[in-house]
């Protein structure tokens, strides 16, 4: 059996960049919606999505409604429509993006209305089929459909689902029926919800940890979105508050979204600048104080402009579109016979979420390569400092070779993509081509 032997001492430090970088889940998303202003099916620009991705900014999130104004009278969901929907997947994953949808039935007339719990429903198995077929490029799923938007908020006094934060038992066990059922057909994705109280109605307060994280609970799959972050009467009902400019951070709603956001995406956009203490929770300032105790994974950038602009003016743009999500920089790494060990500090708001395939590439000096998968699970890697310990493999044949890392989708789709790997936050590590970041290690296999 071959062995890995040192050539020399080798104890490799990297430089961190600033690079903004197009990691897959994590970052900006940009707004669209299937159902255009004269009622017309609106599909994605494939074009478009590659050119927010590969931009300045690099979007590498897609926010999609999934609008079925059409079907408020009918359970069947027809196939032209189901068709639309895969051809605009396929335009998400061609761009090497991954998408957040809603269902909603209403976002452009006054009428806050929905179908029934049982039409509802009917809509979510008539969709499945096409969701979970395309469930690798689906970084998670908003419960809309109730209300207008799907926001579960406006929904003109609904028997069935209440209305405007009056909302009976009764009313809250058939909402909760509508999540049962996404969770129940579209498979293996997290499911969002917009406030604290929502979650803890239909399933408890049990906070989420290590143990009970990446199951197929409803503890563990439901997460959060916040569609008025930093603003006032504690996010506009995101949390439980005493009064409109009670600061909520702290308080046991707000604990409770940021244990969620640990383990699953957190996501939203700000509405407006807060009105309460010269806008202080609204600030570049406060917000990465904020989206760091939360574990921010991504935010819309087209929305709300006066917020975005005043994070521009006050410097934190960057910083912002840098550390939304992870942020991985490799600080060192030292190799000592068979062993490989890493320091690797997470700088952004919030830890890798999704199972990924980490490999090793052995790589000689005429590009012979052996890939080798790593038992290593990535997510476990928290924010701050890690070191991760590598028993390199021995099954490749005696010669020189440089090492290299791949952090890639765990779906075998998207593994082999560039765009669904994992770059790390360094300078000269990264093969565009490849999606491997080279370690800079040398090792000789006798």
């Amino acid at each position: 059996t071959p062995t890995n032997t040192v050539i020399s001492s080798q104890t490799v430090t990297y430089s961190a960049s600033t690079d903004i970088i197009a990691n897959p889940e994590r970052g900006l998303q940009k707004y669209s919606k299937n159902v255009s202003s004269n009622g017309s099916y609106d599909f994605i620009n494939q074009s478009t999505l590659i050119t927010n991705r590969e931009g300045i900014d690099k979007v590498t999130v897609l926010y999609r409604y999934i609008i079925l104004s059409g079907y408020n009278n009918t359970d069947v969901i027809d196939s032209t429509y189901l068709t639309n929907l895969q051809t605009d997947f396929n335009s998400i994953r061609n761009a090497g993006v991954k998408v957040i949808p809603r269902i909603s039935y209403n976002i452009v007339t006054t009428a806050n209305t929905q179908p029934s719990k049982a039409r509802i429903i009917s809509h979510i198995e008539a969709l499945a089929s096409t969701i979970n077929a395309n469930k690798d490029v689906i970084l998670s799923i908003q419960a809309g459909s109730i209300g207008k938007y799907g926001e579960w908020y406006y929904t003109d006094g609904s028997i069935e689902f209440g209305d405007e934060g009056s909302i009976s038992p009764s009313q809250w066990l058939n909402r909760k029926d509508v999540v049962d059922s996404m969770l129940t057909n579209f498979q293996d994705v997290p499911i969002q919800v917009r406030y604290a109280d929502a979650k803890i109605q239909m399933y408890g307060s049990t906070l989420i940890t290590d143990g009970t994280a990446y199951q197929n609970t409803p503890l563990a799959r439901v997460g959060f979105y916040n569609d008025a972050l930093l603003n006032d009467y504690g996010d506009q009902g995101t949390y439980s508050i005493g009064s409109q400019c009670t600061n909520p951070t702290g308080v046991t709603e707000y604990n409770f979204i940021s244990n969620a956001g640990k383990y699953l995406p957190m996501t939203g956009e700000p509405n407006g600048i807060s009105p309460c203490n010269g806008g202080y929770r609204t600030s570049g300032f406060n917000a990465v104080y904020e989206f760091n105790l939360l574990n921010f994974s991504v935010i819309n950038r087209d929305y709300e402009p006066n917020v975005w602009q005043g994070w521009i003016d006050q410097g934190y743009y960057n910083e912002i579109l840098r550390n939304l999500g992870y942020r991985l920089e490799l600080i060192s790494s030292t190799l000592s016979g068979s062993n490989l060990s890493l320091v690797i500090n997470n700088v952004g708001y919030s830890k890798i979420l999704f199972e990924k395939k980490t490999y090793i590439i052995y790589r000689d000096n005429l590009n012979n390569e052996y890939k080798r998968l790593l038992p290593l699970d990535i997510r476990t890697l928290n924010k701050g400092t890690n070191t991760v310990n590598i028993t390199l493999p021995n099954d490749v044949p005696s010669n020189s070779y440089s090492l290299l890392l791949q952090i890639t989708d765990k779906t075998v789709s998207l593994e082999n993509t560039v765009a669904y790997c994992i770059q790390f936050a360094n300078t000269g590590l990264w093969e565009l081509s490849t999606g491997y970041n080279n370690l800079q290690q040398t090792v000789v296999v006798t």
